[in-house]
């Protein structure tokens, strides 16, 4: 799979609506946007570096009208493997995009799902934070992102330990199929 020891930051995706198949209304959105303006710049206060990964160009469009992106890294991949190794590549993971959360997990990277639909809930499933947009607060953010990072290298061993579990199974599978008398 896509690995990468070089830990480039913080990697973020923000959807000034939380995400793009909001279930409810406009509500909490003013807060939600506030909230990620000002974790931004408490990331920059603390010397993390970040960077940004957009699924579509109308995302990223949409993204500076609520945020100051002036030299900020902003990628849209133009393929599944770049998009993968954006998410590879990250210290943590900040998604209001699901498969984002699950693009992070898969590589072991720890990740913090923000959204407002039924969907955002599954994150949960998997051992990683999702917070919603309707009930963001700052400290809450900063505080589960944080505890992410703190907690990366157990989130690493354990997604290698269910991928050898699951190769083992397999080839326990294949085997079985192979013996089989006809």
């Amino acid at each position: 799979g896509v690995r990468s020891e070089r830990k480039e930051g913080v990697l973020l995706n923000f959807h000034p609506m939380g995400t793009r198949a909001r279930e409810t209304g406009t509500e909490g959105l003013t807060t939600w946007i506030r909230v990620f303006q000002e974790f931004l710049k408490r990331l920059k206060a603390k010397g993390k570096s970040y960077r940004f990964v957009f699924h579509e160009e109308n995302e990223l469009t949409l993204a500076r009208k609520h945020l100051d992106l002036t030299d900020v890294d902003c990628v849209v991949p133009s393929s599944v493997k770049e998009y993968i190794e954006c998410y590879a590549n990250a210290e943590v993971a900040v998604s209001c995009r699901v498969h984002g959360v699950y693009a992070a997990a898969s590589c072991g990277i720890p990740a913090v799902g923000i959204g407002s639909d039924t969907r955002a809930r599954m994150i949960d499933m998997i051992g990683h934070d999702c917070l919603s947009i309707d009930t963001i607060d700052i400290e809450t953010l900063e505080a589960s992102v944080f505890n992410a990072i703190d907690h990366s290298k157990k989130r690493v061993e354990e997604v290698i330990s269910i991928k050898e579990n699951a190769k083992q199974y397999y080839i326990k599978l294949l085997r079985n199929s192979i013996a089989r008398p006809k």
